[in-house]
């Protein structure tokens, strides 16, 4: 093991940390004018923790279907929950270039479970299991991009 690999090792869970405090403030910035009201027990009880998967997105894509909302909401959910998950993504590969995929799709479930409810708990946002899909697919997406291409050498394009 190298000098720089012993450096990366020794960090590796602050690099964590500082990437899961830096999400929760970008959350809270975005979200910290939410009415009281929807962190009642009343509103928790009916609706600030959503745990059907699909539920959210099949909502999204039928009000875009049918123009009932403003498009820029579910442009908005699916950008940034993508975003998100492609950052953790990256994180991971640096910080783990030999963890396997399924590593990594455990590792993304439960930091974005662990995150959702801690914003959940800190009443920044709701708890959405649909949100962790997404943030799962653009984590496990890029690492699959990045570990194929970066790392093994493979071509995008054969000629």
């Amino acid at each position: 093991m190298g000098k720089h690999e012993k450096s990366i090792e020794g960090h590796k869970k602050y690099c964590w940390a500082v990437y899961f405090l830096l999400l929760l403030g970008a959350i809270w910035q975005t979200n910290r004018f939410m009415p009281s009201w929807m962190f009642s027990i009343d509103h928790w009880l009916k609706g600030a923790v959503s745990l059907i998967p699909f539920k959210t997105i099949a909502y999204y894509f039928s009000s875009l279907w049918t123009g009932s909302l403003n498009v820029s909401i579910p442009i908005r959910f699916f950008t940034m929950n993508l975003i998100v998950g492609i950052v953790l993504g990256v994180l991971f590969v640096i910080m783990n270039r030999k963890a396997s995929i399924i590593q990594m799709i455990a590792f993304s479930c439960l930091f974005f479970t662990v995150f959702e409810g801690t914003a959940l708990l800190l009443k920044i946002r709701i708890f959405d299991v649909d949100a962790i899909l997404l943030r799962t697919v653009g984590a496990v997406g890029i690492y699959k991009l990045i570990h194929r291409y970066v790392l093994t050498g493979k071509k995008v394009i054969e000629v």
